[in-house]
């Protein structure tokens, strides 16, 4: 298999027990690579306690087919150690409509609880209330 450049990039910090995280897509199955490398070293202090994750999206907010199978494997093995939930932030994406059926996909297929907001701030809140739940 070949090597391509990373298309795509993520920017991550940590609130709380969340992730925030910058995306501008579209992103390749290298991009998934580097952003799971990073999102790892953000995510192991919190696992075995529940945590979550929010994205806000920009640009492209499409994987092609390999990093979207990269994700779904991401998240999978991130609920093993206490990924809750995503809130997702589509509002800065080219195509919101589009983008939305599509991270739905993803994340269904992870069976991820994850929901879509208007700011990164209601995105926070939504994914606080599923970690209290789950605690």
């Amino acid at each position: 298999m070949a090597n391509f450049k990373q298309h795509g990039s993520f920017e991550a910090h940590l609130v709380g027990r969340i992730i925030v995280f910058k995306g501008t897509g579209p992103w390749n199955l290298e991009s998934m690579n580097a952003a799971a490398d990073e999102f790892t070293a953000l995510t192991r202090p919190l696992y075995g306690s529940p945590w979550g994750m929010v994205g806000d999206f920009y640009g492209q907010a499409i994987h092609v087919p390999e990093a979207a199978d990269k994700l779904v494997e991401i998240v999978l093995r991130e609920k093993q150690v206490g990924r809750t939930a995503t809130g997702l932030v589509i509002t800065h994406s080219d195509a919101p409509l589009m983008s939305q059926k599509h991270l739905s996909e993803i994340y269904g297929k992870a069976a991820e609880p994850h929901d879509f907001f208007a700011s990164v701030d209601d995105a926070i809140a939504w994914v606080n209330e599923k970690i209290s739940a789950a605690e």
